[in-house]
C-alpha cells in the first residue's frame, strides 16, 4: 500500500511531503496506481525546481519526500495541484493508496 502523508505549517500552508510504499495492484512495472502516484510527485517536484527554490529532497526505492525551505503562493498551487490528483487516486483505488491522518 502506498501511504501519503502532507505536511502543513501553522498557517495550514503545505510545506512538504513523504510518499511511501508500493501499490502492488500489478506486476512490477505495469503498476498504473504506483506509476501514477509517482508522476503526480516527480511533477510537482520538477515545478518546485522550476518556479522557486529547491526543496530539500529524500528519494529511494519506494521512499520520496520533499521539504520547502519557502513557501509561497506558486509552491502552494503546484502542490495543491498535486493534492488534487492524489485525492482522485485515492477515491478510485483507496484499496492501493491512503492518506496518512
Amino acid at each position: 500500500m502506498i501511504t501519503i502523508a502532507l505536511q502543513q505549517d501553522e498557517q495550514q500552508r503545505y510545506s512538504g511531503f513523504c510518499i511511501s510504499g508500493h501499490a502492488e495492484s500489478a506486476d512490477e512495472g505495469y503498476d498504473l496506481v504506483c506509476a501514477a502516484v509517482s508522476v503526480l510527485a516527480q511533477t510537482a517536484f520538477l515545478g518546485l525546481c522550476h518556479y522557486g527554490k529547491k526543496p530539500a529532497y529524500e528519494q529511494r526505492e519506494g521512499y520520496f519526500s520533499i521539504r520547502l525551505a519557502e513557501q509561497n503562493e506558486t509552491t502552494q498551487v503546484i502542490l495543491e495541484t498535486m493534492v488534487l490528483g492524489l485525492e482522485e487516486i485515492v477515491r478510485q483505488y483507496g484499496q492501493y493508496v491512503v492518506f496518512d491522518s
